[in-house]
């Protein structure tokens, strides 16, 4: 008898090693995969669970029947935590057995890393991966974690064979080419060069692919900076290229001001205007830049600048407004007096400087708030985006039906009369020496009262100039 129970206990504490050894490699297959498990992986760790709960079941007979168990507790102590354990380990095989169905009928078609044959029959099998596999694949530019996973292997599997292979970063230093270099093959192939046209309305993507077939392995930034100097993106992305308070709204005006929008943003395509004389220079510089009879200046009725008026009211009532307000409150309190030269020329000194700080705070905050109906991408990303898609590169031209619906914004019913344009700004006939203008106190220095009272100081200051004056 007393033999038996030795048998006994020795098959259940060498069982119940059996049973921890299998849990300990199960274990060690999820803890050396890093991210992804492979199907061969998951068909393993299964079987292991399934032989695991095996012995876990034997176990708990012997138990039940009173035999001796390894842990030297008694039986009724352990029979509720085993049948618990050995019914979770079974919900594990099951879900185990539907992800592996899953990835064969996902894989089943695809290509996946064949097992080296066993020699000894001993160990872990070995996938069959070669050198010349993985510099294949990694000179298309696939990157490790892609292989991987066409490969249907780990990446850490793919990072022993790198080492075991010597296989460094060769292929992640980027060509050495200069930017002059990099227009050039972007101007031969777009039909910008002498050469004549190749690939005209190249994007982003395809301009990534000529560079790779040409064994160049160039920085997307920089990819990105050549297609902006060369090929700038204009798009429908809301983005507030320039908003500035000026005393004249003069063709020369608007022009220096458009200007420093293409320096900062680029050259559009094409541009939308009404007929105010004060766009005729910026129409002249599109067609100098962008060329005839293909829509790159768009001049008609003002009901096609729905989304600028909208930005128009927008800039009113998030930063006009406020200025009108304190003009009025001035006029009342007869402070200002809109004839009279000295008064206006005051009122420009002190609030252009106060009023373009505010609407620099106001593009700031418009070109970086999320936009709801762009699933909250700002106007600042929406352009970034434009610029990376290339999604109006080549600057092909519009059929006249196309040219008629340029710029117009269906979804929105905001609509302006042309009338409203037609505004004539006359500078005040005030003019002031340098020396004269330093004596003025800074127009952006807080005075507790919205700048009324540095107005009211330049106006006597101005005064008193024109009265000492011969």
């Amino acid at each position: 008898m007393a033999n038996r129970r030795r048998v006994l206990r020795e098959r259940n504490e060498s069982g119940f090693s059996s049973f921890l050894q299998n849990l300990k490699g199960i274990l060690k297959i999820f803890l050396s995969s890093d991210i992804q498990i492979t199907n061969e992986e998951l068909v393993e760790v299964r079987q292991q669970l399934i032989e695991a709960n095996g012995t876990l079941s034997l176990l708990q007979r012997d138990i039940e029947r009173g035999d001796p168990n390894p842990t030297g507790l008694p039986g009724e102590t352990l029979k509720e935590p085993l049948t618990n354990l050995s019914n979770d380990i079974g919900s594990i095989v099951l879900i185990l057995r539907d992800a592996t169905m899953q990835s064969n009928e996902s894989n089943e078609d695809s290509y996946s890393a064949p097992f080296v044959p066993h020699v000894s029959g001993l160990g872990r099998k070995k996938y069959d991966i070669t050198k010349e596999q993985l510099e294949h694949l990694r000179s298309l530019f696939f990157s490790w974690t892609q292989i991987a996973n066409m490969l249907q292997v780990s990446i850490s599997t793919i990072q022993r064979r790198r080492r075991e292979f010597g296989l460094g970063d060769v292929f992640e230093g980027f060509s050495n080419i200069t930017d002059d270099e990099l227009d050039q093959i972007y101007l031969s192939i777009t039909g910008n060069a002498s050469e004549g046209p190749v690939t005209p309305n190249i994007g982003r993507r395809r301009f990534i692919g000529a560079l790779r077939s040409r064994g160049l392995h160039v920085q997307r930034w920089r990819v990105t900076d050549c297609l902006h100097r060369l090929d700038p993106v204009d798009g429908k992305t809301r983005l507030l290229i320039y908003v500035c308070c000026c005393n004249n709204n003069k063709a020369d005006t608007v022009l220096s001001l458009f200007e420093k929008g293409v320096e900062q943003w680029g050259l559009p395509s094409r541009v939308r205007s009404d007929y105010g004389m004060e766009n005729y220079y910026v129409g002249q510089y599109m067609i100098q830049n962008r060329g005839e009879s293909r829509g790159s200046i768009i001049t008609g009725s003002s009901v096609h600048n729905s989304r600028v008026e909208r930005t128009h009211r927008d800039i009113y009532s998030g930063v006009l407004a406020f200025y009108s307000r304190i003009f009025e409150t001035m006029e009342e309190e007869g402070l200002l007096n809109i004839l009279d030269d000295v008064h206006l020329f005051c009122l420009h000194y002190v609030y252009l400087a106060r009023i373009n700080k505010s609407l620099k705070e106001f593009v700031d905050q418009m070109n970086h708030h999320p936009v709801s109906t762009e699933k909250n991408q700002s106007p600042l990303q929406m352009w970034e985006r434009g610029m990376l898609e290339n999604m109006h590169s080549g600057h092909t031209a519009l059929s006249p039906s196309e040219i008629d619906e340029f710029g117009l914004d269906p979804e929105n019913g905001y609509l302006v009369e042309d009338e409203d344009y037609q505004v004539n700004i006359v500078p005040p006939s005030v003019n002031l020496s340098d020396g004269h203008l330093n004596c003025l106190p800074c127009p952006l220095q807080d005075d507790n009262n919205c700048g009324i009272d540095i107005y009211n100081h330049c106006v006597q200051f101005v005064y008193s100039l024109m009265s000492s004056s011969p």
